[in-house]
């Protein structure tokens, strides 16, 4: 999938419980601004949260912001991949 691709598809990630989840637990939105930093194309809680993921074009991008992540005092980060039909 194109880098571009990516961009739009972050566009319309949209989770209903993650303003009442930010509410109680700010960090949440430090964490996805953190990933927009190291250079995620799109960031999203996931479910009812607090696990948060970020989009990434390529392998080493994804790489590289999980060593920068995990420098970070309690947290775990690593990179996971989709799966498909292949």
């Amino acid at each position: 999938m194109p880098p571009q691709d990516l961009e739009k598809m972050g566009d319309f990630f949209y989770n209903d419980l993650e303003e009442p989840a930010l509410e109680l637990m700010p960090i949440i939105g430090v964490v996805k601004e953190r990933l927009r930093q190291v250079g995620a194309r799109g960031v999203l809680m996931t479910g009812s949260g607090p696990t948060v993921f970020g989009l990434f074009a390529k392998q080493e991008e994804a790489n590289r912001a999980v060593r920068n992540l995990n420098t970070e005092k309690g947290w775990i980060s690593f990179v996971a991949h989709t799966i498909s039909d292949s």
